[in-house]
């Protein structure tokens, strides 16, 4: 609760309470939830319930030593203006169009009431695709139990991170493809109002100097390549869209490398827990253009020829382009990157991902961890999927313990 200043209120209580009317009894009121004054309840209380009894009503009633205001409320989210009155018996029922104008208010409150989901809240909501990435997520987010939605079911995990929370993910595996990642994101976040979004698993990526097989790529910006069009002449073009993180997400990101030394040994041999797979450099692992071709053998020589350096995976930013289709050919490739010169790895699931995190009245803080798994234009060792996999789950437990998301330090917010 605040004042019209804006600052924290105090009060004695904050009571939720229903009211129906009983034949023999009159009006009956049962408190479902109460809390006493503490700073970080200023402005939001949520809670869930479902009204079993048609005829009953839900109330919110602030009280302030022997002063009183009640206020009928309804699923959603509200924000109302209060005044506390003389405290009575009954306490005051304020008529269901009331309004109270802001220059005669002591102060504004703001709640959310959603009807019952059934299912527990979480601070997190991971998102995986294909079983092997499944697996390694669940490897480091251990389950203690599970719980069904309408249409999935959850894996619940609670961990403490190193600055003494302690956090509650919730891991679901959804089918593969933009359309059911959304759908996925969707119930996921209808459904257990998680403070953070994270899709984890591996996308294929450029051939590239800086990074290459085995690293983690986390997004930057989301690029959506999931509409296009066949011209005349059989070429295709491409009606792109971008969108950027949410600025929670997006300095955690921009500091991947400042904050390094936070994310402990998510790299190390014992972390990801499989050994590097092996690279053949053999022409016939290379498709493609001959350029292309000559393109990609000098970007994996440098980590896998004679004369590469071996090291263990890193992590880097960068933009990751979605589309429809699994990427292998560099030739379609090649026209993304005429739309969209900065692409630094493809996958089939984020555009979707984000456009749920966006369907809400805020923007729910969204974040992408993808091993890469593929270099376009190269065939690899089949390992490379399971390893790839272990290092985007690697690296996600580590951020995720890491303190640096603010949006996990906050109270709940009201993103809906």
């Amino acid at each position: 609760m605040v004042g019209l200043d804006g600052q924290p209120l105090p009060f004695d209580f904050l009571r939720i309470k229903t009211s129906s009317q009983h034949p023999e009894r009159g009006t009956v009121f049962s408190d479902l939830g109460e809390s006493t004054y503490a700073e970080e309840n200023a402005g939001i209380y949520k809670f869930q319930y479902k009204l079993k009894n048609p005829n009953a009503s839900v109330w919110a009633s602030i009280e302030r030593g022997e002063r009183q205001s009640m206020q009928r409320i309804t699923p959603g989210l509200h924000e109302y203006y209060f005044r506390f009155e003389e405290k009575s018996a009954e306490g005051r029922h304020a008529p269901l169009d009331e309004t109270l104008p802001k220059e005669l208010a002591d102060g504004a409150a703001s709640y959310r009431y959603d009807s019952d989901t059934g299912v527990p809240s979480a601070d997190i909501g991971i998102i995986t695709m294909k079983p092997e990435e499944f697996r390694a997520v669940l490897k480091r987010f251990v389950p203690s139990h599970t719980a069904d939605g309408q249409t999935l079911r959850y894996n619940f995990c609670k961990f403490p991170d190193n600055v003494g929370r302690e956090l509650t993910a919730a891991i679901v595996r959804s089918p593969q493809s933009d359309l059911n990642a959304f759908h996925t994101a969707m119930e996921l976040i209808r459904e257990l109002r998680p403070r953070l979004v994270v899709l984890v698993g591996i996308a294929g990526g450029r051939p590239a100097g800086e990074f290459t097989l085995g690293d983690v790529v986390v997004a930057s910006r989301m690029i959506n390549l999931t509409v296009d069009a066949a011209n005349p002449d059989g070429s295709r073009g491409y009606a792109t869209s971008a969108s950027e993180l949410h600025p929670d997400v997006e300095r955690v990101v921009l500091n991947l490398e400042g904050d390094a030394a936070r994310y402990g040994d998510w790299n190390s041999a014992a972390s990801i827990s499989m050994e590097r797979p092996r690279v053949s450099l053999a022409k016939r692992n290379f498709k493609g253009p001959e350029d292309w071709k000559v393109k990609t053998r000098d970007a994996l020589a440098k980590y896998f020829g004679k004369d590469g350096r071996d090291r263990q995976p890193i992590v880097v930013d960068g933009p990751i382009a979605s589309g429809s289709t699994l990427m292998k050919d560099p030739k379609v490739f090649r026209r993304w990157q005429d739309v969209a010169r900065d692409i630094m790895a493809v996958d089939m699931e984020i555009v979707g991902v984000f456009e749920a995190c966006r369907k809400g009245r805020y923007l729910l803080p969204t974040l992408v961890v993808r091993g890469i798994s593929d270099i376009i234009g190269f065939s690899r060792d089949d390992k490379w999927t399971d390893y790839a996999c272990e290092t985007a789950a690697a690296f996600t437990k580590a951020l995720l313990v890491s303190g640096t998301i603010p949006t996990l330090g906050r109270p709940r917010a009201d993103l809906f």
